[in-house]
């Protein structure tokens, strides 16, 4: 019987032959092609290979877009990667791309976590570097035996095990011949405990088997040997490994997203990726049971100081810059102790916990799941880090390497390095496709929800004070406000500006059996009316004054402004969980918060029935509610600070037109005399940037003119239009051109 394969038109790419035939072997064996198959699309797996990118976008940057991307969809990623990459210490790079898991079409974003394998590695050996420092070990010492740090374990089989030095098990010199990590279910046999067993119990059993070599005398990778070290940090420092490295790396360094990797899925991080496998493995429960290999195929759990670390690619970057030398962040252990650290022994390039040579200095991670890569480019001052939570395991060795050589590519096609640091900041977008965030507003008030344009404004319900804020989308508040009527919920799920009746229709969803009110910007309620919907109504949108309202389901609720029921309107997608919803011209747009989509339907009047045209991935933290402004969404974030402007087709399609402009943060800030405000123009245009104090007015103007694309800065002397000098406080620089705007503050303290 015949088997017909309809692949992609990327799989076309010129690779060799051999190439070929393995990706052609992978594809078969993961999708598990039996001869009974009649037809397969691949296609429709592999769409989801042709995820969007997320994160911060620089232009000057594209080339490493481009390059990961390539990769990706030349070995058939069915998840994605996250980059990172810093300059001179700052975090110049934080992309996401694909997606997140095999449920949804969720995209990965940067602030999403990754196991990193191996690349736990060299986190453990900072960690025993700066006990060496503190006088609390030696690298010298030996680790087993009745003289050793771990005297509770001494070899039954093999004496030379008690000679083993911490030197050795940091440079993978240790003589193992054994190889236990992945073999939990033996180890358990073995030793006669209920699998799977912890690390001591793979410690007795180690102790009862022979070594390879003398201790010290030749290189053997070993996982175990690092599992060593973490029990080495607990014994010294009397705290847990998890707790240790916590306390002492990341929490100095600011890298706030590690944790330990989970066995099972529903025990991982809320923000952990899914690691696509399509291997499977005896239990590491010993129930006999098949589980794909990331999820309980091995023992995860047991790996925590040689493979276990979960983080944000930009966590481990700033990690790897917390050691690389350079002033321009500070190092957490001594320049000595660094060069030690980076010395190799003379059997390998491997020194301690990292590979080294040509002044560069990495370690590459790699698990069933995920392939994992930090690298500390020496002679470039720059520092990357790429997780895929993928391996392709036909050929894990070349995977690993095209991984490597997109990024070097990448990497090596920037001409111009910018200057922000994302570390610290996050500057205004550059550019932005639609449904991306074109903008932040005013983060500082918390759980900003229902938002309703008119006009030039938007009224914004803050639910944290049950108050309604008058926002410009240049400027931020104007301030204006007033007080939710008496009665009305904080977190009514939807509002629209009625032009008709100038005024605010609120859907007040928890109320009976669900009902609509209609309130005066003054907080008075003038009239409400029941929609006997229940309580899973959400979002509000005002079209011809007509109201629309929208359940989970397939159907669209319409009322006339007096509560009046009129027909309803079908929808051909099924909306799981509606948030917001806004009309967009004729097209209407849902969010749909389970799958974090927006997505937008045509509008037919004559059938009233709404075709959905296409899913746009929303922000990472979710969105509560939209508000049309004529050019972009005006957004609020799901249980945040922030207020989004996302761009529409309409604001896109304008975006070509106008010059970009963007600014770095004023240095120094705080302000005491004067401060450099340093500007960039990516296209010829006349550029306005001015002084604001916190009332909103204007007290200078330091550039006001055209200016050709490039880089300017400007010195304000903290004097006002008039020469006088600026009172202390709060002030804000803005920078416009036509029709792009940004944003920032700086304190004056005299």
């Amino acid at each position: 019987m015949a088997v017909f394969i309809l692949l992609p038109p990327f799989f076309k790419k010129a690779y060799n032959k051999k190439d070929r035939m393995s990706v052609s072997k992978e594809i078969i064996r993961l999708c598990h092609i039996k001869v009974q198959v009649i037809a397969i699309t691949l296609f429709l797996i592999f769409s989801s290979y042709l995820q969007g990118q997320t994160g911060y976008r620089d232009p000057r940057m594209s080339g490493i877009d481009n390059e990961i991307q390539q990769f990706l969809d030349y070995w058939f990623v069915p998840g994605g990667a996250t980059v990172a990459i810093s300059k001179d210490g700052r975090l110049v790079y934080a992309r996401g791309f694909g997606k997140i898991n095999n449920t949804s079409n969720k995209r990965i974003y940067p602030e999403h976590k990754f196991r990193v394998a191996s690349v736990s590695k060299p986190i453990t050996a900072v960690a025993i570097m700066q006990l060496m420092e503190e006088g609390l070990l030696s690298l010298d010492d030996t680790v087993f035996g009745s003289n050793g740090i771990l005297n509770e374990y001494t070899s039954t089989s093999d004496m030379r095990i008690n000679n083993i030095t911490i030197y050795h098990l940091l440079h993978h010199l240790g003589g193992w011949r054994e190889k236990p990590m992945f073999n939990s279910l033996h180890v358990a046999s073995q030793m006669g405990t209920t699998p799977p067993p912890d690390q001591s119990v793979f410690i007795e059993y180690m102790m009862g088997k022979d070594l390879k070599a003398d201790p010290g005398t030749s290189y053997e990778y070993s996982n175990f040997g690092y599992l060593v070290l973490g029990r080495l940090i607990e014994k010294i420092s009397g705290k847990s490994y998890e707790d240790y490295v916590a306390e002492n790396i990341f929490n100095p360094t600011a890298a706030t997203s590690f944790v330990l990797a989970k066995n099972k899925p529903e025990a991982q991080d809320p923000e952990e990726a899914y690691y696509f496998s399509f291997a499977t493995g005896e239990s590491i429960y010993g129930d006999g049971n098949q589980l794909p290999l990331p999820y309980g195929g091995f023992d995860i759990e047991a790996m925590d100081s040689h493979g276990g670390w979960v983080c944000t690619a930009s966590d481990l970057a700033r990690f790897a810059t917390s050691v690389d030398g350079y002033t321009s962040r500070p190092d957490i252990i001594a320049g000595s102790t660094r060069q030690l650290m980076i010395t190799p022994s003379a059997y390998s390039n491997y020194a301690k916990g990292w590979s080294v040579g040509y002044n560069n200095m990495w370690h590459v991670g790699s698990l069933p799941g995920t392939v994992s890569e930090t690298v500390c480019i020496g002679n470039k001052r720059v520092t990357f880090t790429i997780i895929v939570n993928f391996r392709f395991e036909s050929n894990p060795n070349g995977f690993i390497e095209a991984m490597d050589k997109a990024v070097w590519d990448g990497i090596n096609s920037v001409r111009e390095w910018p200057e922000y640091d994302l570390f610290v900041e996050t500057p205004a977008p550059i550019e932005s496709e639609e449904g991306e965030v074109a903008d932040e507003l005013m983060p500082g008030k918390t759980e900003w929800g229902s938002v309703a344009w008119h006009g030039n404004y938007a009224w914004i319900l803050n639910e944290k004070e049950n108050t309604w804020y008058e926002v410009d989308k240049e400027t931020g508040i104007t301030g204006e406000s007033f007080t939710n009527p008496e009665g009305a919920l904080f977190d009514s799920r939807g509002a629209a500006w009625s032009t008709t009746n100038e005024t605010i229709f609120t859907n007040q969803y928890d109320l009976n059996e669900g009902e609509v009110w209609e309130i005066t910007t003054n907080g008075v309620k003038v009239n409400s009316w029941p929609t006997n919907l229940g309580n899973t109504q959400r979002g509000l949108a005002i079209r011809n004054d007509e109201i629309w309202i929208s359940l989970p389901g397939k159907t669209i609720y319409r009322f006339d402004l007096m509560g009046n029921m009129l027909d309803d309107v079908s929808l051909d997608t099924q909306i799981n969980s509606p948030a917001g919803i806004e009309w967009e011209n004729n097209q209407l747009w849902i969010i749909d918060s389970t799958d974090n989509l927006i997505r937008i339907f045509d509008y037919s009047e004559e059938t009233l029935a709404l075709t959905g045209i296409k899913d746009i991935p929303a922000p990472y933290v979710g969105l509560r509610d939209m508000s049309f402004t004529e050019s972009e969404m005006l957004a609020t974030g799901m249980g945040n600070d922030i207020i989004y402007l996302l761009k529409t087709e309409n604001s896109s399609s304008v975006n070509d037109l106008f010059a970009v402009v963007d600014m770095a943060q004023n240095f120094p800030n705080p302000v005491i005399n004067s401060t450099s405000i340093s500007y960039f123009v990516l296209k010829p245009d006349v550029v306005n940037l001015a002084i604001y104090n916190i009332q909103g007015q204007k007290i200078a103007d330091l550039v006001n003119e055209f200016k050709a694309a490039g880089k300017y800065s400007v010195i304000w002397d903290c004097n006002d239009g008039n020469g006088n000098k600026a009172e202390p406080g709060i002030y804000f620089y803005k920078i416009k051109s036509d029709l792009y705007t940004v944003t920032k503050k700086m304190i004056l303290i005299r």
